[in-house]
């Protein structure tokens, strides 16, 4: 799904004449920036539960549903 949307954008930016080359992404890759957000989704929501903070508890789990999209992204390459 990555590879397809990077593939859209660059043929987009190539019409539009923009010089942007959007990144490869490998196996590798997503799965280290999957642990990543896991870790900083794991910390927002610790935060968000210790200051009661409700906009961290949201981004928390924002970090968290993103790093389980791309472990599964990691999967399928």
């Amino acid at each position: 799904m990555i590879d397809e949307l990077n593939n859209k954008i660059n043929k987009l930016n190539k019409k539009m004449g923009v010089e942007v080359k959007l990144p490869e992404t490998s196996k590798s890759k997503l799965t280290r920036y999957s642990l990543i957000n896991l870790v900083a989704g794991a910390s927002l929501l610790a935060l968000g539960v210790i200051t009661e903070t409700k906009g961290t508890l949201v981004l928390g789990g924002m970090a968290i549903a993103s790093s389980i999209l791309m472990k599964s992204e990691a999967k399928r390459k």
